[in-house]
């Protein structure tokens, strides 16, 4: 079973990976996983939590990190539920939580509060000012003992925090992090007469918490901004009057009367007026859509003018926006192959460190006769040019960024491993219908046997596409135009890929492919055609076919083109159409690689056996017929389909506005992702071993490390945002 709760005032990537794992050793937990950009953590546990769970967990996590608590959802009515990972108490708490009541709600309440403006306590910031300021007198101080006294104030204003975090994970035994490193570099630095270095590294060192602190809020509020997408209340229409209800309280069947300028709270078909719908917000297309009695419609779109009553079809969780702010909200919590590498590489990087600085001054003095002073220095500049805070930082940063830009653009990404996989994807499959084409399908031509007349032929096909959601069945009950007689269900089977079969008063209907026919003995005529073909019989007799015609994606050839001049050339399409339709459709797009005829079962079992470790593969489809391939490839995309259940569950990545256009930007968006953590990576370790080669060697000094910690750390962070532009 799984278990969500709220975490707060966290806001560090390295203590969010001690947490975890912490929680999962000392609670006998199965997994836990922290969404920093959610502010929430979420528990596997076998059995059922324990009443002083909340309070045990909570002082872990504040023993770990200053102010840090684990906290319960809010109550439904309670609290921001636009919003529900949002803290309650984001003020960084001076005592843990076990003391007395540390947990209650009034105690909560009664601390102080962080500004929603600002992650940063303003005592913090004060302490901080008044850090800088007496560093900057120390400077200019003619007497040596005041240039001291400043500079040691100013060192011990900034370094409050650090010291009480060290002070309780060395009374936990906990001997080693990054702010072990900082504090032995800084003292050190004042032990050797080194002051305004020693100073400056704390301040530089607490600045770069603070930038830390920032980002991560930067992008918490992000998350925060999307769920004011969810509309807070829907207007219940009745013969009886209106009244105004949240959209968790609204049923399946339920009108709702929607005014301009509103939100559409929940899923739902129109029954009464008409309007334009503005759905950016879901999709980021800007051009509204036109809506009418019989449109369905998206919770989350704007109704542009004209009043709409609409019949809702499903319930506010299954609903597309609460679909969509849950993928938002969990997206970040899914960790990327780098992000995992990193929080095993810290766990053993800070011991190695350490243990290398101590051997800079160790081997020289004992075994070279060396001069102790000398080689304490370069082991304190060793020790502060070593903290890996921008990687620590920028990594996961660069993915909160490439998501949330992902997402304005309407293309949904379950997580940063998906955003990572992308970047690497070498082979793209695509289905056809309602991929690369409209699946918009309509009757050109109706061709019935010489015994029979069109409308004979169009009825029969009608009346056994009666129960079909397939674009083209929908299109031949278009075609037909008249209402159908209701047909009972156990009379009716749907063969993926081949057709229709039912019986209705006695007389048994046929209506698929040419082998469906074959299938069922009937004595059809093979035709040739560049268009999709559909045979009928009733009864075992032949009655004729019908033509069907699918429109291209406007967009289509010039994406295919855009992925191709990105260096996707291997690209394949896989349908159950003729092969000369297909071939038609590949020759106009640029689609060399076609496989046809396919029943959803074929592209299974052929994606099966194009996967391999050498190469990731995408494969792209409208997540309803092919659920199972999209599932199977390393990639899963679904085109345009936020309010399909199957579609959200099976796909990877949705690409919610339904153009082509959207995967090439998703393309755009991972491979830039890719490259700011490439950048970032050979700055931060490129600039870090050079110093710590060259303080080594006495050619750097601590101005050298406390520019490759801090300086380093504040340019990639900055780097990292660029993900999102």
């Amino acid at each position: 079973m799984q278990t969500t709760y709220r975490i707060c005032n966290l806001s560090c990537p390295n203590c969010a990976d001690k947490i975890e794992n912490a929680l999962k050793k000392e609670m006998k937990l199965d997994e836990v996983n922290i969404n920093l950009a959610s502010a929430k953590i979420t528990l596997s546990h076998q059995d059922p939590l324990s009443a002083d769970f909340l309070s045990k967990a909570s002082a872990i996590a504040f023993a770990i990190e200053d102010g840090v608590t684990i906290e319960a959802l809010p109550v439904k009515g309670q609290g921001n539920t636009a919003f529900p990972y949002a803290c309650q108490s984001d003020s960084k708490q001076e005592q843990p939580p076990e003391h007395e009541n540390a947990h209650s709600p009034q105690a909560r309440h009664d601390q102080s509060h962080r500004s929603a403006s600002s992650p940063i306590r303003r005592q913090d910031m004060l302490l901080l000012a008044a850090a800088l300021l007496l560093f900057l007198t120390g400077l200019i101080a003619a007497n040596e003992a005041l240039q001291l006294a400043l500079l040691a104030a100013s060192y011990l204003l900034a370094g409050k925090n650090v010291f009480l975090k060290t002070a309780r994970r060395i009374r936990q035994g906990k001997l080693l992090d990054e702010n072990v490193l900082m504090l032995l570099a800084s003292c050190g630095a004042f032990v050797i007469g080194a002051y305004a270095e020693g100073a400056v590294t704390m301040l530089l060192y607490v600045i770069g918490e603070y930038i830390q602190d920032y980002s991560i809020y930067r992008s918490q509020k992000s998350i925060s901004d999307l769920m004011q997408l969810k509309p807070q209340t829907a207007t219940i229409w009745s013969e009886a009057g209106t009244r105004v209800a949240e959209p968790e309280n609204v049923a399946v069947g339920d009108i709702l009367l929607i005014l301009p300028g509103e939100k559409i709270a929940l899923d739902g078909v129109v029954i009464e007026g008409s309007s334009y719908i503005d759905n950016s917000a879901l999709t980021g297309e800007s051009l509204p859509i036109a809506c009418s009695v019989g449109s369905e419609v998206l919770s989350g779109g704007l109704v542009k003018d004209g009043a709409i009553k609409i019949k809702v079809t499903k319930p506010y969780a299954d609903s597309t926006i609460a679909k969509m702010l849950d993928m938002i909200a969990n997206a970040a919590g899914k960790k990327s192959t780098s992000e995992r590498l990193l929080t095993r590489f810290a766990a053993y990087y800070t011991p190695a460190v350490v243990l290398g600085a101590v051997l800079l001054t160790v081997i020289p003095v004992l075994f070279f006769r060396e001069a102790l002073s000398v080689w304490i220095y370069r082991s304190f500049v060793f020790l502060a040019a070593s903290c890996p805070c921008s990687l620590i930082i920028s990594i996961p940063l660069t993915y909160f960024a490439g998501l949330g830009k992902a997402s304005r653009q309407g293309i949904l990404i379950k997580g940063a491993n998906y955003l990572e996989a992308l970047s690497k994807t070498d082979r793209i499959i695509f289905d056809k219908t309602g991929t690369l084409t409209k699946g918009n399908f309509a009757v050109i031509k109706i061709s019935p046997e010489a015994s029979f007349t069109k409308e004979e032929l169009l009825s029969a096909a009608a009346l056994t596409e009666k129960y079909s959601k397939h674009p083209i069945g929908q299109s031949i009950k278009t075609a037909y135009g008249k209402e159908l007689p209701d047909i009972p269900v156990d009379f009716y089977k749907e063969i993926g890929g081949k057709g229709v079969a039912m019986e209705y008063q006695g007389d048994e209907y046929l209506c698929g492919n040419f082998s469906f026919m074959q299938a069922h003995h009937i004595a059809a005529n093979e035709q040739n055609s560049p268009y999709t073909l559909i045979y009928a019989a009733k009864n075992g007799m032949f009655l004729g076919t019908l033509t069907i015609a699918d429109e291209l994606k406007p967009e289509a050839a010039d994406s295919i083109a855009a992925l191709q001049a990105l260096g996707l050339t291997k690209l394949q399409m896989f349908t159950g159409d003729q092969p000369d339709i297909a071939k038609r459709i590949g020759k106009q797009i640029g689609i060399s690689e076609i496989e046809a005829g396919m029943l959803p079962a074929d592209k299974y079992e052929k994606l099966l056996s194009l996967l391999s470790d050498q190469h990731k593969i995408a494969f792209v489809g409208d997540g309803i017929n092919d659920a199972s391939v999209i599932k199977a490839a390393d990639i899963g995309i679904a085109m345009g389909n936020l309010g399909s259940d199957i579609a959200v569950e099976s796909a990877d990545i949705i690409l919610s506005n339904d153009k082509l256009s959207a995967l090439v930007e998703a393309f755009h968006i991972s491979r830039k992702t890719d490259a700011i953590l490439k950048q970032n990576l050979v700055l931060s370790l490129g600039f870090k071993l050079a110093v710590l080669v060259l303080g080594s060697i006495g050619l750097v000094g601590m101005w050298a490390a406390i520019f490759a910690d801090v300086g380093i750390m504040l340019i990639a962070s900055l780097n990292a945002l660029r993900a999102g532009r």
